[in-house]
């Protein structure tokens, strides 16, 4: 099941949309992004302009051809645009491809909505479904309060903490080392629907995953 290598899912209901990631949002995410705010709380900063976020997302594409990394954007309802994102990303260093980690951003503005929440759950449960995932890593800086707590809440288990390692790009922090495994993911609400074309989130308003 690759299908996931030509184009990502899509996941709607009616507080937001959940979709690859695309050129057209990084004059969003740099707005969204670029904040004091959100900065503090990242281990590394976004591209410094449009034109760098919009090189950064062609590059986050290749590699979800290649089957490497998948980059979702977070676009609230009434929204045209990501005001953040959610990454997955292969960790080739454990020679197991089932084995991935998480990286996520969303702009000030929205948090404490539920809206993230909602986007990293409908995230883990494609990963697990159908990029065949079986172990998800997160690592969050210690100091990032609130996303530990994100973390914590969407129900990853603590493993321990990271001193002085690197990010993906190479930046040195102290974190916290988080893991979801397939076993043990409850994946409601987004639950499995055998009769739907893809992963479907029982509500009133039909909101589901779709290729």
């Amino acid at each position: 099941m690759s299908e996931w290598r030509e184009a990502l899912p899509v996941y709607r209901t009616d507080t937001l949309t959940l979709r690859e990631v695309e050129g057209a949002d990084a004059a969003s995410l740099a707005h969204h992004l670029q904040s004091e705010e959100v900065s503090r709380s990242i281990s590394s900063p976004p591209p410094p302009t449009v034109a760098a976020l919009e090189a950064w997302i062609g590059r986050a594409r290749a590699k979800r051809a290649e089957g490497a990394r998948a980059c979702f954007g977070i676009v609230p309802a009434g929204g045209a645009h990501a005001v953040g994102v959610i990454q997955l990303w292969r960790l080739e260093r454990t020679g197991d491809s089932s084995v991935w980690e998480m990286g996520f951003a969303i702009g000030s503005e929205f948090w404490g909505t539920g809206i993230f929440h909602e986007a990293a759950r409908a995230a883990l449960a494609i990963a697990f479904d159908r990029l065949q995932a079986t172990r998800i890593e997160a690592n969050c800086l210690v100091e990032n309060g609130r996303g530990n707590r994100a973390l914590e809440k969407l129900g990853a288990v603590h493993t321990g903490i990271a001193l002085q390692a690197p990010d993906p790009d190479g930046n040195l922090g102290d974190f916290k080392t988080w893991e979801f495994r397939k076993e043990t993911f409850n994946l409601s609400p987004v639950a499995r629907n055998e009769n739907a074309n893809g992963i479907r989130r029982p509500s009133e308003k039909g909101g589901g995953l779709t290729d």
